[in-house]
């Protein structure tokens, strides 16, 4: 799963439902009957994070609660939803000082259970803070399990954690210790810890940097990471971001420092140094991310656009612009930024960015205009896809609006959901989204009104792997949480099936006693696949039965064994989506 890292929030605003299909987008029926709104206590605020998790066929909304004062966090909820109605209670474990800064709170689920990393206090009076990780197991949540203690000379700056299908969690943080002698030396750390059947391991140092005395720190983590993600089947990456806080000059670059593992308690492997511009940033910010053949990608969030970067062949590709972007009515020169981007996984390698597309300029008739787009675009086995349109193009006053993006997705749907809360172009105001299914968007849907005297603004989404969605809107309208309350929704989309075309790429490449082939993913419904199967036969003899390849979705080979010498052998390979078989792509090869 990708671990998104510090992308300022979830922010909305966003498109309407019209009478007649927007210009630009796709046409496909809605795929979803969405039920609600149905209300849950929203007691976190203003700006904290909250999740909508899927613990196998489950979903759970998860939140932080603040405490009397509306400081600091005190406790942490789950509550269950199923169709968008919570079914069950709040599950709810109060805590001493829990930390209630946003970029200190990460989560991570699997069919096992959804963890919680956080910041803390221990509520002492002479207490310690540090950084903390607590479990859920859909019944109750546990203590925390401390991962980093801090003192006067130990600084923790950011954390993130990841778990795989099976619930092996991987936990990354960096720090910064101070020389205890006064020298004014300072170490920064990468470390990584794992809990692997349920049990935690022994923390790991990745990288480490240390100042010289009285001179400038070569080298610090950048508190915006860092990233770890894991596919379901377990292979992981860990990133994060180091630079030169003193001495960076415009035209320095940023330097990313990646390591993978194939899996829970496995060496890891450092990657070289990946490279990316310093300059117009909405903030350092990242996400790592893991493609389905194991491909490590990194992706850069500009103001003006995203960069993305894959390591292949051994090295980490320059960094290319995320697709191009549609245009939009406002003529160049306007300005024109990307705001609260996201990048999310379904687990099997399979990615979807969303992000609002702010521009300011002056339109033909010479008054200055302000604008919002919301887009998307999808990475599958055959690359990222162009920018699609998921709203119309809204004007609006720029001043009076704060925003909120929710994006999930699963192998075969997807969910954008946002808020339109200001209507000037005669649209109603009100929470939409647009579904993906079938390989295409729905178009916007207006899934609830918006009383205008209540701004709220943050939308959430989540999805199962069996395409049960939901969606919470924060009602807050006065910035404090005790007045507020989560609208949720929920459906179940229906994917169009899609027979998978044949694998792409099949080769057979011989050596004595065995063929090793090897292919790409089908052009055509790969995000769909559910396995391949393979069989062999002599040339000019009868066929062979299909045999299963392993890792299913994931598999890119198959060694085939007991190959004769001289003997021509046709070797077929098929994609599978469910019981349903795509057509066989075929080669051969002689034996050796």
């Amino acid at each position: 799963m990708i671990r998104r890292i510090s992308v300022l929030g979830a922010l909305a605003m966003g498109a309407a439902l019209l009478t007649a299909q927007p210009p630009g987008l796709p046409s496909a029926v809605a795929s979803g009957s969405w039920a609600g709104p149905y209300s849950l206590p929203r007691t976190s605020g203003l700006d904290q994070n909250v999740k909508i998790l899927p613990m196998g066929s489950r979903m759970y909304l998860v939140q932080p609660a603040l405490d009397a004062q509306g400081f600091n966090t005190a406790r942490l909820s789950a509550a269950a939803i199923s169709m968008g109605n919570p079914s069950e209670p709040i599950l709810s474990r109060d805590f001493d000082g829990l930390w209630g800064e946003l970029r200190q709170l990460d989560f991570a689920s699997s069919s096992r259970g959804i963890t919680a990393a956080i910041r803390y206090r221990d509520g002492t009076a002479n207490g310690t803070d540090g950084y903390a990780t607590v479990e859920f197991n859909g019944r109750s949540w546990s203590a925390p399990t401390p991962q980093v203690q801090s003192d006067d000379y130990l600084f923790v700056e950011g954390h993130s954690i990841a778990e795989d299908a099976s619930g092996n969690a991987t936990y990354a943080w960096v720090q910064t210790a101070t020389d205890r002698a006064g020298s004014q030396r300072k170490t920064h750390s990468f470390y990584v810890r794992q809990r692997i059947m349920g049990q935690w391991q022994e923390r790991q140092l990745l990288y480490t940097a240390t100042s010289g005395v009285d001179a400038p720190t070569d080298e610090v983590p950048d508190v915006s990471g860092p990233a770890v993600a894991s596919l379901a089947t377990g292979e992981l990456l860990a990133c994060s971001a180091w630079s030169d806080p003193v001495y960076r000059q415009p035209q320095e670059p940023s330097r990313l420092r990646c390591w993978t593992s194939p899996g829970p308690g496995k060496e890891w492997t450092a990657l070289p140094a990946a490279t990316y511009p310093f300059g117009n940033y909405s903030g350092d910010y990242y996400s790592a991310s893991i493609l389905g053949d194991g491909t490590p990608m990194v992706v850069h969030f500009f103001m003006d656009g995203l960069l993305y970067s894959q390591f292949r062949g051994g090295s980490w590709s320059q960094p290319a612009r995320l697709a191009p972007i549609p245009s939009t009515p406002i003529p160049q020169p306007s300005l024109r930024f990307f705001s609260a981007p996201s990048v999310t996984t379904d687990g099997q390698g399979n990615l979807l960015a969303a992000t609002l597309l702010f521009e300011r300029g002056r339109t033909t008739a010479g008054y200055e205009d302000e604008q919002l787009t919301v887009l998307a675009s999808e990475h599958r086995a055959s690359g990222w896809s162009s920018w699609r349109k998921l709203s119309p193009t809204y004007s609006y006053l720029f001043s009076l609006l704060s925003t909120g993006l929710g994006v999930a997705l699963s192998p075969q749907s997807a969910v954008v959901t946002w808020v339109k809360k200001i209507d000037f172009d005669g649209s109603p105001s009100g929470l939409y989204v647009n579904e993906y299914a079938g390989g295409d968007w729905s178009g916007p849907q207006l899934v609830s009104g918006l009383d205008i005297t209540r701004m709220g603004s943050q939308v959430f989404a989540g999805i199962t792997a069996d395409n049960e969605a939901a969606l919470a809107w924060d009602s807050a309208w006065d910035s404090n949480p005790f007045n507020s309350n989560m609208r949720l929704f929920g459906t179940r989309i229906t994917p169009k099936k899609q027979t998978p075309s044949a694998p792409t790429n099949l080769r057979a490449s011989a050596s004595k006693g065995r063929v090793t082939l090897t292919w790409a993913p089908p052009a055509q419904g790969a995000g769909g696949v559910t396995e391949y199967q393979w069989r062999s036969q002599i040339k000019g003899a009868t066929e062979g039965n299909w045999k299963k390849v392993a890792k299913g979705a994931h598999a890119r080979q198959q060694v085939v064994l007991r190959i004769r010498p001289k003997v021509v052998y046709v070797f077929q390979v098929r994609a599978m989506a469910g019981s349903t078989a795509g057509p066989a792509a075929t080669t051969q090869a002689r034996g050796k």
